[in-house]
């Protein structure tokens, strides 16, 4: 049996994709195998994993017709043979020997997936955030939850890139990607799988680089209809906390301005470089401020751990004064 499956969905990534794929095939680390999901690619892409495959008898490859990487990766989870599988993108990279240290913590591990240390690192590939790990060790989901912030609430639940996922639990659970979601499925599966798992297994092991490119992703892009995303992003979140009996008290509050944080970050996207023109920015950001995000921007905004350049803006954003707030986030960025 193969210990681990590592699934690449694939679309357009001939300039990266031998590069992430030697950084699995490099490892010391041997029992796995490489399943690359060529998505449609219509690029050299296709031919590349093709290559690789018949390279490396560890590689194998799949194309299937363009239906996005939530698509590509339940086709690989069907396809895959591990009793772990861990998630890479096609451009970026696994760590050094980071695959022999995962495989010694995953042998004694009772816990569903295992979350590791991630960089994220610019174009140049040097690192300008570590994604560190707060519970370390064997620890309850409701422990994890009862002490998310925002910055773990990432690294736990945003994140698929930085975690070994049990294979068997998966399909058990029947834990698969919401094919109809190009922004934010990876969120919905953490989610879905935090909902039924006991617990989850932390560690300092150094694991992933995410490479945060300038490349016009869906993620700083503006998309008019992130109030109804947003909607569906934090009823899922809220489930979660009412499924384990945590959504009351002090943590009930928490999650209101975890979703306060968040709420903001979408309302910033208005200004990107495919931002509409001033009357459709300034009906986006209205349309947040008449909605139940008021509220939770609100109660983000009375927390002492909100940043003061966010605290300025969500004054702003309190009273109304769009264009102000507009103007300010311009700065911000061109910072």
């Amino acid at each position: 049996m193969i210990y681990l499956s590592v699934i690449i969905p694939v679309y357009n990534a001939e300039k990266y994709l031998e590069d992430c794929v030697n950084s699995i095939l490099n490892q010391q680390f041997s029992d796995y195998e490489i399943l690359l999901i060529d998505d449609g690619s219509t690029d050299g892409s296709a031919a590349l994993c093709d290559r690789l495959s018949m390279e490396n008898e560890a590689v194998k490859t799949y194309h299937v017709p363009n239906g996005g990487p939530s698509k590509a990766r339940n086709y690989a989870l069907k396809k895959a043979s591990g009793v772990f599988v861990q998630f890479v993108d096609s451009d970026d990279l696994v760590e050094e020997n980071a695959l022999s240290a995962m495989f010694e913590k995953a042998k004694v591990s009772k816990s569903c997936a295992i979350t590791a240390i991630a960089d994220v690192v610019n174009q140049n590939n040097e690192a300008i955030q570590t994604l560190t790990v707060p519970d370390q060790g064997e620890t309850t989901i409701q422990s994890v939850l009862k002490n998310l912030t925002v910055e773990s609430k990432a690294v736990y639940l945003h994140y698929l890139w930085n975690k070994w996922y049990r294979l068997d639990f998966l399909k058990q659970n029947n834990i698969y990607f919401r094919e109809d979601v190009r922004l934010g499925e990876d969120f919905l599966f953490n989610c879905e799988m935090f909902m039924v798992a006991e617990t989850i297994e932390g560690t300092d092991i150094p694991l992933y680089r995410y490479f945060k490119r300038s490349n016009g992703s869906l993620s700083s892009s503006f998309n008019p209809y992130e109030l109804q995303r947003r909607r569906m992003m934090d009823s899922i979140f809220l489930k979660l906390y009412q499924e384990k009996n945590l959504y009351n008290g002090a943590d009930k509050k928490k999650i209101e301005q975890m979703i306060g944080s968040i709420a903001l970050a979408s309302i910033r996207s208005v200004v990107s470089k495919n931002a509409p023109k001033l009357e459709a920015q300034l009906n986006y950001i209205d349309s947040f401020l008449a909605s139940e995000y008021y509220d939770f921007l609100d109660k983000y905004r009375k927390i002492g751990t909100a940043s003061k350049a966010d605290k300025i803006e969500l004054f702003l954003l309190k009273n109304r004064w769009k264009f102000a707030f507009l103007m300010l986030e311009r700065v911000r960025k061109s910072n």
